[in-house]
């Protein structure tokens, strides 16, 4: 458990002696699921930081109509709903599932506190990661924010691409499409155009920017 939880963005910088020395001094739990049970439901109370140490989990809302939309994986060491607890309303806003066997370390948000105070370092990782989201979840909102399709595509490679000509995406064709909130057929087609166009180069989730310019333009 120790060796994966180091991995983790929350215990970055510790070495595994000093994790379990200051995991000692507060009261934890690890929890177990089997493939396919919920583990939270949304609107479900939280009030726990909780780390995947085995296994993967997958996210999802439901919209008005009531159909399933795909937010997220996530796995070992990742995170889930890691500021959920400092939250005003300590509510889950996606249901959280079992993908695969899984176990995951629970701390309640007294015994978080304590952890911080014990060991400042945890305490600057966790605010580096909520810094981090918040920035990530500003540039979502301005790719939503995009009217056309081509045009979240595009600001999302020159996020992805960090001004480099070839770059690999972190994301799926399926993932994009959920996370743009398209259908993924009307994604690949306008991939499909630009690649015709000359702007990119696209095998797979390796991508090769022909034009820089064009690119930009899409966003303007």
């Amino acid at each position: 458990m120790y060796e994966i939880l180091i991995e983790s963005k929350t215990f970055e910088g510790l070495n595994i002696e000093e994790l379990k020395n200051v995991l000692a001094k507060i009261n934890f739990h690890v929890k177990k699921y089997d493939t396919g049970d919920m583990i939270y439901q949304a609107g479900e109370k939280i009030e726990d930081l909780v780390i995947l140490i085995r296994g993967k989990v997958a996210t999802e809302m439901m919209n008005f109509s009531g159909k399933s939309i795909k937010i997220s994986k996530m796995k070992a060491p990742d995170p889930i709903a890691d500021a959920i607890a400092f939250s005003s309303g300590k509510t889950i806003p996606v249901n959280v599932e079992a993908i695969e066997p899984v176990e995951m370390l629970t701390i309640h948000k007294e015994e978080l506190m304590k952890l911080f105070s014990l060991e400042p370092r945890i305490l600057e990782n966790y605010m580096k990661s909520m810094a981090d989201r918040a920035v990530q979840l500003t540039q979502k909102i301005f790719i939503l924010s995009l009217k056309t399709i081509k045009g979240k595509i595009a600001m999302y490679l020159m996020r992805q691409s960090k001004g480099r000509d070839e770059f690999e995406i972190k994301h799926t064709q399926t993932e994009l499409a959920s996370l743009f909130g398209i259908a993924r057929p009307s994604l690949a087609r306008e991939i499909s155009q630009m690649v015709e166009e000359g702007i990119i180069e696209a095998e797979r989730r390796k991508i090769k920017i022909l034009d820089k310019r064009a690119l930009q333009e899409l966003v303007e």
